[in-house]
């Protein structure tokens, strides 16, 4: 591998541990009408975009609704009731590798579809907030992963040439828009959502390998 100069974060799935907390999230706000969607269902939400996602939650739902009507009834009936406390699901070595690539003079950023909001919450509770020289919102394009716009804006925002960069992604979304960007891209490994990693250039099994993987462009 080429010397990397810049390490791109994903946030869920790959910071956080989030997918199967937002699922369960899911499954209670169902169950709370009376609706019964197999977990099969609520798994293909794992990825996908925010648009993507209410539009398939709108076909779960017991009648025609709008997918903006069911995203504001689901923030109305959830809010407050199931707070995400994001250092419970910090994923391993996630603070032990980030201050060693800055030590190293390798750039960070976080280029997430969550919005802002969540990202600096995240940042926060599991002390991070001065872990990235950049965060980035998907929530700031026209479209999501897997364009590759958002990856596009962090790379040119941190300065650093393609081939100097790696994303460190999960979901076949994100690599899709890693690979249209013509980044390498590492997978951090995960089977529970049928996730397609088959594209990634490198696959790995946890964030400490993928740190491993960015020193040997070093020696």
């Amino acid at each position: 591998m080429e010397k990397i100069d810049a390490v791109i974060f994903d946030m869920d799935g790959v910071l956080i541990d989030s997918e199967p907390i937002y699922m369960h999230h899911v499954l209670s706000f169902y169950e709370r009408f009376g609706i019964h969607v197999p977990y099969e269902e609520v798994v293909k939400l794992a990825g996908s975009s925010n648009e993507a996602s209410w539009q398939m939650m709108a076909s779960w739902w017991k009648e025609a609704i709008d997918p903006k009507e069911l995203e504001q009834l689901y923030e109305t009936i959830m809010q407050g009731e199931e707070e995400v406390v994001f250092a419970d699901i910090v994923n391993p070595y996630v603070r032990y590798i980030l201050p060693r690539l800055r030590e190293r003079g390798i750039k960070t950023a976080i280029a997430s579809s969550s919005p802002m909001s969540a990202i600096h919450a995240m940042m926060q509770q599991c002390q991070l907030l001065n872990s990235f020289d950049l965060v980035v919102t998907g929530r700031d394009f026209p479209f999501s992963k897997p364009d590759p716009a958002i990856y596009l804006h962090t790379v040119k925002q941190l300065k650093v040439a393609k081939e100097h960069c790696i994303i460190i992604e999960d979901s076949t979304y994100g690599i899709e828009a890693a690979i249209r960007a013509d980044i390498k891209v590492a997978a951090l490994k995960d089977e529970r959502f049928h996730y397609d990693q088959t594209k990634a250039t490198y696959l790995v099994h946890d964030l400490l390998e993928a740190y491993h993987l960015i020193l040997e462009g070093e020696d």
